[in-house]
């Protein structure tokens, strides 16, 4: 298959997402008016300053869409946020507090050419920052369940909108529960107890913010790095990405229990897509192309000991979504980063990773 270059505005828009994990939501609402950019619901506020800073290619604007301390605020630059156009198809509200919202928003990319380039949802955590609303952190996906109500970007929100009809009821979802662990490596490995010296950071790629963290390194490549919970947990959700070199062998994350033992293992075995459960070690999916981020999650149900695993491609959205039987059942309390490779299991001769957006949620 030949693959075509991409325009200036696509190569623009991947630029941005890779150093700043802020794919411009930005020029989302290409068309609309500056009356159609105010009002509404507030958290999404931020999201429409954003879009419209990048629809006007001002950089000024789009910062100031940013939380005054979010640590994108100092990823942008004139030339990534040129040359893309961006529409939102719709914008949600998932969960909410007195000062932290998650918004999802399903975005339609085209470049300069103006050829579509797919529909993809980004999710946003939005954070008060004094009197206003600010965009913290973005990155690409649905990080929580799908919200109560859906409208799309250019519907009006009316005092009806949060009260059941028969024409659009209301669906039950389970609102994710609190942070257990999370690292998208901006600052430091402060959080890890590093085994192999040569896993870093680096600015290489990354999914959100301007950094991730990577390896390469040679030669019989076992436990990389290591963290552990404040306690055992029975955590409900666990996430990350991967990105991986064709020079790669493979690696992936452990999850073990407060006695040491194995839960559940998900990895890449350089491309295949791995999981090593209750009954062993076995690929699932023949993966796809190199150099692109693999989302990795994990749904946990401790009563049957039971979690539903799913990769995803994020960029041609090629997944494979499947319940696995954990080992134990017991508990997590250990994120342990390891090479693989299917000869050798969790080791591997050559690992050449990154790894962004280490994610545990009660």
């Amino acid at each position: 298959m030949t693959r075509k270059s991409p325009d200036e505005g696509t190569r623009n828009r991947r630029a941005f997402l890779r150093s700043t994990g802020a794919l411009a939501v930005a020029t989302a609402i290409g068309g609309c008016s500056s009356d159609q950019l105010t009002g509404g619901d507030e958290r999404h506020q931020p999201v429409r300053t954003f879009a419209e800073g990048f629809r006007n290619d001002d950089v000024d604007t789009i910062r100031s869409s940013l939380h005054s301390e979010s640590p994108l605020r100092e990823s942008l630059s004139e030339q990534q946020v040129s040359g893309t156009s961006i529409d939102i198809v719709t914008i949600e509200t998932s969960s909410s507090g007195d000062d932290t919202a998650t918004v999802h928003a399903q975005l339609e990319f085209s470049g300069s050419s103006g050829t579509p380039d797919g529909q993809v949802w980004y999710t946003f955590d939005v954070r008060r920052d004094g009197d206003t609303w600010g965009i913290w952190q973005l990155q690409r996906g649905r990080r929580t369940p799908t919200p109560t109500r859906t409208r799309t970007e250019t519907e009006s929100p009316t005092e009806s909108e949060d009260t059941d009809t028969e024409d659009e009821p209301e669906t039950e979802t389970e609102t994710p529960g609190d942070t257990v662990f999370y690292d998208g490596f901006e600052e430091d490995l402060e959080q890890w107890n590093v085994v192999e010296s040569a896993w870093r950071r680096t600015s290489t790629s990354a999914v959100s913010g301007a950094n991730s963290v990577g390896i390469d390194a040679r030669g019989g490549v076992g436990t990389i790095a290591t963290t552990d919970f404040d306690s055992a947990r029975r955590i409900g959700e666990f996430s990350y990405y991967w990105y991986e070199s064709s020079a790669s062998w493979g690696g992936g994350i452990r999850l073990l229990n407060d006695a040491g033992d194995v839960e559940i293992g998900t990895t890449s075995d350089n491309p295949q897509w791995v999981v090593d459960d209750g009954e062993g070690i076995a690929q699932v999916d023949s993966g796809t192309e190199y150099q692109r981020w693999i989302r990795v999650s994990l749904r946990f149900d401790w009563s049957s000991g039971t979690v539903e695993v799913r990769f995803e491609d994020t960029e041609s959205g090629a997944s494979y979504t499947g319940t696995h039987p954990l080992k134990r059942g017991e508990n997590v309390q250990r994120i342990q980063v390891r090479g693989f490779t299917s000869e050798h299991g969790w080791e591997t001769d050559e690992c050449h990773m990154l790894w962004d957006d280490i994610l545990a949620r009660e």
